[in-house]
């Protein structure tokens, strides 16, 4: 038992392994059958790679044409001028369309974006609900969340573009009959 009088000196360095070392006991990492030492390696029949083939050109493209299409829309918009802070980047769900949430084109500028933003949450207000039934004020209240939510990840630049990268992947498996199965089984976009 230790006294009142001993001096116990904090190093953070210290703690902060012993806490790193906590951590590192409690994950589990999940190792595949594949993936251990010995283990054959997987090998794609040759219609499987060329559907892996035929997706990533896709996608390729559809990235190369969005950002033509934004650039020759968005008079604004400047891929190499833009700085995009990856810190700033909020989550997003790649199986939600925002664009058709918030009621703009995918290749809209930002004052689009922020006129659809101030129209849709002028008209879903609470305030402008109060005389509303309570089920049309409930239902208002999570529609004025969504729009929220799309605002925010099309507004940010790194997190919109990143979006826009993931739907267009996306589709391009899902037009080149590859199974994309990371999140969910969803339906097309």
């Amino acid at each position: 038992m230790a006294s009142r009088n001993n001096l116990v000196a904090y190093d953070p360095a210290v703690a902060r392994e012993a806490a790193r070392a906590e951590l590192r006991s409690k994950v589990v990492p999940k190792v595949l059958d594949c993936n251990k030492p010995g283990a054959a390696p997987i090998t794609l029949s040759a219609e499987a790679q060329e559907r892996q083939r035929a997706a990533m050109a896709a996608e390729l493209d559809k990235i190369k044409r969005r950002m033509d299409e934004r650039r020759r829309r968005d008079p604004t918009f400047k891929e190499t001028a833009v700085d995009f802070d990856r810190s700033k980047m909020l989550p997003f769900s790649k199986f939600r369309d925002y664009y058709a949430e918030l009621g703009v084109e995918q290749y809209c500028p930002p004052s689009e974006l922020k006129d659809a933003y101030k129209k849709a949450s002028l008209r879903l207000h609470p305030d402008k609900m109060v005389s509303r039934p309570a089920q049309e004020r409930l239902e208002a209240e999570s529609e004025l969340h969504r729009i929220k939510d799309a605002f925010a990840v099309l507004s940010e630049p790194a997190t919109r573009q990143a979006y826009d990268k993931a739907r267009d992947r996306l589709e391009a498996q899902y037009e080149a009959g590859v199974v994309v199965t990371d999140e969910a089984t969803k339906p097309p976009p």
